[in-house]
């Protein structure tokens, strides 16, 4: 499960949905932001931004924001017009359907073969 999904799945108090919407609303502006400018923004206190790492299974904020800023950077080079998780709806008629269907596989192939190292093979 993608890290973004999980910081709008999992359940967390009030303040710190606050701070998690924040967050998911700036995505990549957030490498500019401490835990207290965080915390000054939402009016919250900085403890908050530990405590919802620790709820995501990371040690910590720095290891959180890092893991976030990777995964904000992935999800915007790959998968920019298509969402994966739901590429289409019931109301899409069957060639939008078709094409989004294709366009999906195109980019995860893509994905693919950027995500494969030398070495490895």
């Amino acid at each position: 499960m993608l890290l973004q999904e999980k910081m709008k799945n999992l359940k967390f108090s009030p303040n710190e949905r606050i701070v998690l919407d924040f967050i998911i609303d700036k995505q990549e502006l957030i490498e500019e932001y401490s835990t207290t400018m965080i915390a000054e923004e939402t009016y919250t206190s900085p403890s908050i931004l530990v405590r919802i790492s620790k709820k995501l299974g990371f040690n910590g904020w720095n290891e959180w924001k890092r893991t976030f800023l990777k995964e904000v950077a992935y999800l915007q080079t790959n998968f920019q017009d298509i969402d994966a998780n739901t590429p289409f709806t019931h109301r899409d008629p069957m060639m939008n359907i078709a094409s989004k269907i294709t366009q999906l596989h195109i980019e995860s192939a893509k994905d693919t073969l950027a995500l494969i190292r030398h070495d490895s093979l």
